[in-house]
């Protein structure tokens, strides 16, 4: 019986029965998934608007930037009240800042838990990356038991140091959002990690590292 998974750690240590390592780093480096740019950091001292407008401009550059396709913005939680939250807070700076109505803008933003109220919302992901697909932003929380497929990720916002500060956790969490977009193989395209500047560089040494 031979065993495969991405996410060989339990916290930050890795399996010690392992025969054969296929590496993050390398992965990269053969260009078979999207390079990590995790250089993005946010130091706005947790004022939500700014952080909010950050986010966006990112999102909008990618957009610009891959106009043929839809890019995705994933933001990251460490809990489900944590994500119904965000999804108010996102929903109300969308609405003021794209001036748009509440049913206009809630089309554009998916939560994927385990809720009862979120499982519906897991088949919706089979759907994301088509371009008449109304979604834009993905709220989710670290640990997920379902697998995605999701190609146009291009942004994933960790919304607190928990949800992002193990080596499982950040593999589980770069795994939504590495894989390449169809017809954009080459050039290597990127995936921005926006950190809070306070553990960015922790972020950085633990993503080296997985």
């Amino acid at each position: 019986i031979m065993g495969f998974t991405g996410t060989a750690y339990v916290n930050n240590e890795y399996f010690n029965d392992v025969i054969y390592r296929y590496s993050l780093r390398q992965a990269i480096d053969d260009k078979i998934v999207k390079s990590v740019d995790y250089v993005q950091k946010d130091d706005s001292s947790n004022k939500l608007y700014e952080k909010f407008q950050k986010i966006y401009h990112n999102h909008s550059k990618k957009k610009r930037q891959y106009s043929d396709i839809k890019p995705l913005t994933i933001l990251i939680t460490q809990d489900i009240k944590k994500a119904k939250g965000l999804q108010e807070d996102l929903i109300d700076f969308l609405m003021e800042w794209e001036k748009l109505n509440r049913e206009e803008i809630e089309k554009k933003v998916l939560v994927v838990t385990s809720h009862k109220d979120h499982r519906s919302n897991v088949v919706q992901l089979e759907y994301v990356d088509d371009k008449d697909n109304p979604i834009e932003w993905i709220i989710s929380v670290s640990m997920l038991t379902e697998g995605w497929d999701v190609k146009n990720v291009f942004q994933i916002v960790p919304w607190q140091d928990r949800a992002f500060n193990s080596k499982l956790l950040i593999a589980q969490v770069l795994g939504r959002g590495l894989r390449l977009p169809i017809g954009h193989e080459n050039p290597q395209p990127s995936v921005i990690v926006f950190n809070h500047d306070s553990w960015s560089r922790n972020i950085k040494n633990l993503v080296d590292e997985v």
